[in-house]
Parts: structure tokens; C-alpha cells; sequence
């Protein structure tokens, strides 16, 4: 378990799939998400568990590459049952989040940082991370607790909205504040293939998507929700093949991706 300055710590030193222990390194996680910034109300619990989930696939691709990142986050969205929102509507309490939330906090929450990842960039998510933990260069200097500080998820969406230099309420309001996933349709019409993201309510969902032609990989982007690309040439492509984004499940997501290319 986390605590303030130490981790109650009892797994053994036993490695994981990819060679590291990954309570070991989900704990020492918590020296950031949940001891240097904690929460200032349980409704925010995804940023305490789920950047710490985060932080092990991310190590995986430290030690063993993106094929290894990619294969972590994939066995971890066949736990996400999406039937809450991450984040409750209104203050709440760690029994509602154990009760009504569980894995989702952790799992869900990790997943929205690796789609923010696909989003913005990789370095813009990790500068993204380092502004949350250290706003001020005032409070990556201090070695006194004073960078310390309760956040919430507002504070997480407007660091990340700064270094994106664009608007991603969008993202945040679909994935965090309620429960249920984007529908990616496709359909031939005529010599178009129509790409389209149905959500729920309507939600905007501009979601860039990649797509692979002939062994290489395509970011299309998707104002308004919308792509139409040439059916002679997209019509058997595969969408989304190294499974950035958390959609609703197809037959075709059955197996894990096999790595064509990383933001």
C-alpha cells in the first residue's frame, strides 16, 4: 500500500511478464500520484490508481519496448467493464469507489493517459505528467514538502489542455465523466469508405484514427467525428491495429496488435 514517505510493500520481489515486479513499481508510483499530488475528493481516485497503472506498461516499453508496452495495455482493457462513470458525478466516498468503481480507477484511468498518448504525442503526455507533478520550476527545485498539493481531475484536464495547446474537453468528457463507449462504423458507399464515431448523446468525438494499407500505417483525422477515404484503396483496411483507442468491442479486436507504428 501507498503511505506518505514509504510503501508497505509484501509481493517478494516477484517478476512479472515483463521481468519487473509490478506492485513493487505500481507502489513506488505513489510517491507521485497520491503522496506528491493527492486528491482533493475520492471522485478523483483515477488519478492516484490509474497513473499508476499507467506507469507499468510503461516501464515495460522502458525495458522492453512499445511491442511490450502495447501487449500490457491490451491484457489489461479485457478487465474494463465499463458501467460507471470514472469519475462520480458529485463529492463521494472511497466505499462508493471500491463498491461501484473497482478496477475501472485503475484500469480505464491508465487507459485514458495512453490515449492521450495517441493523441497529443508521446512527449507531450510525459510533459503532460511532469507539469501535474511539478507546476513551477519553483516546485521541482524544492526538497522542503512544499510541492505537495491536492488537484482534481479539472486541474489534470487544464495541464493537459497547456501543453496540448488545444481544447481536449472533448476526450476527457467522454472517457471520464460518463460511463459508455465510441461505436467506430464503417461502411462502402458508393466508391467511399465512410468512417464515422457514433457516441453516446452525441458527445463530439473528433478521434484521429490510424489506418493500415499494405503494411503501413495512416493517421486519418476526423473533424466532426467524420472521414470519407477512397474505397479502392481503403476498403480492406485495418483500423486501428495497434488498438490506441478505447471503442466499443468488434469481432475483430480478439487478438492482441501486432505493433505497425507509435505516435
Amino acid at each position: 500500500m501507498e503511505h506518505q514517505s514509504i510503501i508497505a510493500y509484501g509481493n517478494k520481489y516477484r517478476g512479472g511478464p515483463h521481468g519487473f515486479d509490478w506492485l513493487h513499481h505500481h507502489e513506488l508510483g505513489h510517491e507521485w500520484w497520491g503522496n506528491l499530488v493527492t486528491v482533493s475528493d475520492w471522485r478523483d481516485f483515477w488519478i492516484h490508481e490509474g497513473l499508476c497503472s499507467y506507469m507499468q506498461p510503461l516501464y515495460a516499453e522502458e525495458r522492453e519496448g512499445l511491442v511490450a508496452y502495447h501487449h500490457a495495455m491490451y491484457d489489461s482493457r479485457r478487465t474494463i467493464k465499463n458501467q460507471n462513470a470514472v469519475v462520480p458525478d458529485g463529492p463521494t466516498t472511497q466505499q462508493v469507489i471500491e463498491e461501484k468503481l473497482g478496477n475501472e480507477v485503475y484500469v480505464k484511468g491508465a487507459w485514458v493517459v495512453h490515449m492521450l498518448r495517441y493523441l497529443v504525442g508521446k512527449e507531450k503526455m510525459l510533459t503532460t505528467l511532469r507539469r501535474f507533478a511539478y507546476p513551477t520550476e519553483a516546485a521541482e527545485r524544492s526538497t522542503d514538502g512544499s510541492a505537495c498539493r491536492f488537484v482534481t481531475t479539472a486541474d489534470f484536464i487544464r495541464t493537459a489542455n497547456e501543453v496540448a495547446g488545444r481544447d481536449l474537453g472533448w476526450f476527457f468528457n467522454l472517457y471520464l465523466f460518463q460511463p459508455k463507449l465510441p461505436k467506430l462504423l464503417s461502411t462502402i458507399v458508393g466508391d467511399k469508405l465512410v468512417l464515422r464515431w457514433e457516441t453516446p448523446e452525441g458527445h463530439p468525438f473528433p478521434m484521429p484514427l490510424e489506418v493500415e494499407v499494405d503494411g503501413r500505417v495512416e493517421r486519418i483525422e476526423m473533424p466532426g467525428g467524420r472521414a470519407e477515404l477512397s474505397a479502392e484503396r481503403y476498403g480492406h483496411a485495418r483500423l486501428d491495429p495497434n488498438l490506441w483507442i478505447l471503442k466499443e468491442r468488434r469481432p475483430v479486436d480478439v487478438s492482441p496488435p501486432g505493433l505497425i507504428a507509435s505516435p
